[in-house]
């Protein structure tokens, strides 16, 4: 299998994701979409592409034994992450409904998690 190596824009979404995992880490609040799009700063970078690059990120993260960071990032309705991110998790059947209960789980899991800014900083020396 190969290891998943992140572009610059797939690590400034990390880098902005650890900062709002620190930032928010009490309340554990989703980040939207548009939010991040926009706090990228990029205008290839978009609500509805952020799928692919939050894929890479979640995917590197999972190679290196950590949650899927991608887990706060979701859309401004319903708060919760896209069917991509079930399906890298291996869900890809699951229905819409059924989605919180295996997200909440996750969600916690990348704020409690406590080597972000190492795995960061690992990814931005590969």
């Amino acid at each position: 299998m190969s290891k998943t190596t992140l572009s610059d824009i797939d690590l400034k979404i990390f880098e902005i994701l650890v900062d709002w995992v620190k930032e928010n880490k009490a309340e554990q609040t989703p980040m939207p979409y548009a939010k991040l799009a926009k706090a990228v700063d990029n205008p290839s970078v978009i609500p509805t592409n952020l799928g692919n690059y939050l894929g890479h990120v979640s995917s590197y993260c999972l190679e290196h034994d950590a949650p899927a960071i991608s887990a706060i990032v979701g859309g401004s309705n319903t708060c919760e992450p896209g069917a991509g991110f079930f399906e890298l998790l291996g869900y890809p059947d699951t229905k819409p409904e059924d989605r919180i209960e295996l997200w909440l789980p996750l969600l916690k899991q990348a704020y409690e998690y406590d080597g972000w800014n190492e795995l960061l900083t690992k990814a931005k020396s590969e």
